[in-house]
């Protein structure tokens, strides 16, 4: 939230970002999954990596904890001592995580993140408040200073970006660019697709720049399902085709139901089971 408080400066919001080892972060919430964490982090506020258009917008931006120290001593933010936690005009520079209760993800999170900014002498508070309450109370009345959710991604990756990132009501940061709204417009009205897509990157590349909010990974869908059951299991962005979904049947069985269904067509012999995946 850009808003009020010290991530009003971008230079903060910034170095809060230099800051942050995505990787590690990514590494922890991951643990114990059949997951490759260094290929599920995300350079791209739109485009997920198997979309066309991704481009990692990123790099500019990656994990430099000196980097990072560099934007807060060009801001002003001083160290009193070696290790202290930065000051300016005698306020400390510390911000306030706002986490739900009960989620086990994020306090592991908030906390790995807690401990990478006291890199940089910048000091991260938790504030505990209900789930009930997280959106309501807090996130919709921008009543945060910084936080971590999921988004959904769609198939329709460059539709209502205005919402998030422009003047919609689920542009939490407390941000408005005019160089960024006046690309959202243009985004929603262009029929040449592949000059949408190129509008869009620009406009990823001004959201990393002046740090609206940025992404860590990608959760990748994981789905059980028995081993005879075919063309069920984890689709991404994709859709299943109802008519697709099936049990396997064995050689033996499906001689045997040869024989017993002769005088019917066979096209029926293949139609898809109605046995739910465990």
């Amino acid at each position: 939230n850009a808003s009020s408080g010290v991530l009003a400066d971008k230079a903060v919001r910034q170095a809060l970002m230099r800051a942050t080892d995505r990787a590690a972060i990514t590494k922890s919430s991951l643990a114990g999954m059949p997951v490759d964490a260094n290929k599920v982090l995300l350079g791209n506020h739109f485009f997920m990596p198997s979309q066309e258009g991704y481009v990692d917008n990123s790099t500019k931006w990656s994990h430099d904890v000196e980097a990072a120290k560099k934007l807060l001593d060009g801001a002003g933010w001083k160290e009193p001592s070696p290790g202290a936690i930065r000051v300016k005009d005698g306020k400390k520079l510390s911000i306030k995580y706002t986490r739900p209760t009960a989620v086990p993800t994020t306090k592991t999170e908030s906390e790995l993140l807690q401990s990478q900014l006291k890199k940089i002498g910048m000091e991260v508070v938790m504030e505990d408040v209900e789930s009930a309450k997280y959106f309501k109370d807090y996130i919709n009345k921008k009543n945060f200073e910084i936080t971590s959710f999921t988004w959904q991604g769609t198939p329709y990756p460059m539709m209502n970006i205005g919402q998030i990132y422009g003047k919609g009501n689920s542009n939490f940061t407390g941000q408005s660019i005019k160089e960024l709204n006046e690309l959202i417009d243009k985004i929603a009205v262009e029929a040449d697709h592949k000059k949408r897509v190129a509008m869009t990157n620009q406009a990823d590349e001004i959201i990393w720049e002046n740090v609206l909010n940025f992404p860590i990974y990608e959760r990748m869908q994981l789905t059980a399902v028995p081993k005879k059951l075919a063309n069920f299991g984890a689709v991404g962005l994709a859709s299943y085709r109802a008519e697709d979904i099936r049990f396997r049947l064995s050689s033996a069985n499906l001689k045997l139901r040869l024989k017993a269904s002769s005088s019917k067509r066979v096209h029926m012999l293949l139609a898809p089971s109605t046995g739910k995946a465990a």
